[in-house]
């Protein structure tokens, strides 16, 4: 199995497929990072010949996921708030162009999210805790 740096994947003898969120200091919020890494996961997992039956999908910590994880600057939600004031900083910021231009990372995001829906095998959320929803539902 692959190795990163937000998550553990591991199988067991039966089979099953071991997702477990692993940013427990941050409650599993997602960050640009943990998106990249599930989505691979679950592109990669039952579909290259390693014998997986399921997946079980955990949250370390006390919580499941607190959702998108609104402080990580690659995201840009700083820049969006504060938008583009262009040349002249006395004019108001142009956010709606903040706003169209993080569509891309939305789109990615939900890639990620739409690879554990499309993966062949069952997946099992084991939910304790925070579940919050990240905010890039189609």
């Amino acid at each position: 199995m692959m190795l990163y740096e937000h998550i553990k994947v591991a199988a067991d003898a039966r089979g099953i497929v071991h997702v477990l969120l692993d940013r427990d200091v941050k409650r599993n919020a997602i960050n640009a990072k943990m998106w990249r890494e599930l989505g691979h996961a679950f592109r990669t997992i039952g579909t290259n010949g390693d014998n997986a039956r399921c997946i079980l999908l955990r949250g370390s910590g006390r919580s499941f996921c607190s959702g998108i994880d609104t402080t990580d600057p690659s995201f840009g939600f700083e820049q969006t708030l504060d938008g583009d004031r262009g040349e002249d900083s006395s004019e108001p910021p142009d956010v709606a162009r903040k706003v169209i231009s993080f569509k891309q990372k939305i789109l990615e995001m939900q890639a990620a999210i739409t690879a554990l829906e499309t993966n062949p095998l069952p997946v099992v959320a084991a939910v304790h805790g925070f579940c919050v929803g990240a905010g890039v539902g189609k």
